[in-house]
């Protein structure tokens, strides 16, 4: 009897039923699917070689780039030219210390057009063809033109161009990375480039044109401040010299002149004062002579012993020495002569001629007092009429001067004012003409001596593991598609 086609089958290959079977548990799958690989290893082999040849080609086909890092160091702690500098140097200080959301912000200052446009234009990589050539072409450039008339592309035929700058800038912000090193104040600038040496320069480029434009940001900002006080000066200038202009004018029209910080009101009142008191003291001195001489005046020679040398007349003196030989004389006479005696009667004669003499003179002394004491009285008057007068006078400027300390003081804030701004320009426009930046190059870049992209090791793994994949996937379903 002839055997069918299944049977047949069955007899050449006894384990074909088996594998058509479903597996009852995890590990006859694993080993139903590891015996479906081995059997289509061929499929996985080819793929693994292909995609490995696709990486070999990747890597013969494109261009190898270099890296070049530079490092700048931020400085945390600030440096201080001047005392009040308009720009402070280094990072501002919080509560848990400097502030280090600072340098992040310098990461972005670097990746800035202002630091890059510099770079391009000093390196000229505008006419460099390795970063000026214009992005946008191919399959971007067919989408965007899809949709757009025929009229549209005739007048707007530059608007998709690219200059070479700004190729050249977009393509230098594509191979620039920056980063900060950790938790540091420290920034790697590392630059892409299919020459070592150009890479090298980029990064030292980008590095000195950021502490250029740092520099140049303070100088700016520094030049501004000094032009807005310059202008505020002027206008300081005029109000000093309009509150002084006030007080001058306040300090003529109520005469409130004066010196070495006392007005003439002042002043005067205080010689007055002076010339008082030693008026009173005449007037005293002179009243007490006038009245002594008086009484001695009245006395007559009864009073001539009580005649002192403090009268200050050399005549009385003379005469009061004249008086006491004649009193001697005639006493000797009389005791020796008798009273009726021509002798005695001389002397007594010469003694009354004397006291009448002494009686003038005394008289006169008396008269002259009497002058000079009403002399001394009237200057007293005088200056006691004087110090009235001037006292009232004193306290209407008193009054004024008040008013005067006023503007005094207004012009005195108004210099105050005006000095601290002149000195705070001056510093300002000093400061422009001084490098108070911080930062530094840490570490220039050096020759880079081998290609950092494309990575062979990872483009070559990459490929044989996803080649491997792929075969694998494809093994599976041949094998499946095999047994159905």
């Amino acid at each position: 009897m002839a055997m069918g086609r299944n049977e047949t089958a069955d007899w050449v290959n006894p384990g074909w039923q088996a594998d058509r079977r479903e597996p009852d548990t995890l590990l006859a799958a694993v080993v139903m699917m590891t015996t479906a690989l081995w059997r289509r290893r061929a499929w996985i082999v080819a793929s693994a070689v292909g995609t490995t040849l696709l990486g070999v080609a990747f890597l013969a086909f494109t261009d190898p780039l270099y890296t070049s890092k530079a490092q700048v160091l931020i400085e945390p702690r600030p440096k201080q030219v001047l005392q009040t500098e308009v720009v402070p140097t280094g990072l501002g200080s919080s509560s848990v210390g400097p502030d280090t959301l600072l340098v992040d912000s310098q990461v972005e200052i670097i990746r800035s057009d202002a630091v890059l446009g510099r770079v391009v234009e000093e390196t000229n990589l505008a006419a460099d063809p390795e970063f000026a050539r214009p992005s946008g072409g191919g399959l971007t450039s067919i989408l965007v033109g899809i949709g757009r008339s025929r009229a549209q592309a005739s007048v707007e035929p530059g608007r998709l161009q690219q200059s070479p700058e700004s190729a050249a800038l977009e393509t230098l912000r594509k191979r620039l990375d920056v980063k900060r090193t950790g938790n540091t104040y420290i920034i790697d600038v590392s630059v892409l480039s299919e020459r070592p040496e150009r890479a090298q320069q980029l990064a030292d480029a980008i590095a000195e044109a950021y502490l250029a434009d740092v520099q140049d940001s303070a100088r700016e900002s520094t030049r501004q401040t000094t032009e807005m006080l310059s202008a505020r000066l002027d206008e300081l200038r005029e109000d000093v010299r309009e509150a002084e202009g006030k007080v001058e004018a306040f300090r003529e029209e109520h005469g409130l002149i004066g010196a070495q910080n006392l007005m003439v009101n002042e002043q005067q009142l205080r010689d007055l004062n002076d010339r008082l008191t030693e008026a009173r003291t005449r007037s005293s001195e002179t009243r007490v002579r006038y009245e002594r001489l008086n009484r001695l005046a009245e006395q007559g020679v009864s009073g001539v012993d009580s005649i002192t040398e403090a009268i200050g007349s050399d005549v009385i003196a003379d005469l009061r020495r004249s008086y006491g030989e004649i009193v001697r004389a005639l006493s000797s006479a009389e005791t020796t002569y008798g009273d009726r005696h021509p002798r005695v009667t001389g002397l007594r004669s010469e003694r009354r001629g004397i006291e009448s003499t002494i009686e003038v003179e005394l008289a006169r002394l008396a008269r002259n007092a009497e002058h000079e004491y009403e002399v001394a009285r009237a200057h007293e008057q005088s200056l006691e009429q004087r110090l009235n007068q001037l006292e009232s006078v004193t306290v209407g400027a008193n009054r004024a001067l008040v008013t005067m300390r006023e503007l005094e003081r207004e012009a005195d804030a108004a210099r105050t004012v005006y000095e601290a701004f002149l000195n705070r320009t001056k510093q300002a426009s000093e400061q422009e003409n001084l490098s108070s930046n911080n930062s530094r190059i840490l570490a220039r870049a050096e020759l880079p001596y081998r290609a950092s992209y494309p990575p062979a090791a990872i483009v070559l793994a990459a490929a044989l593991i996803f080649g491997l994949m792929i075969g694998s996937l494809l093994a599976w379903i041949r094998d499946i598609t095999a047994r159905a």
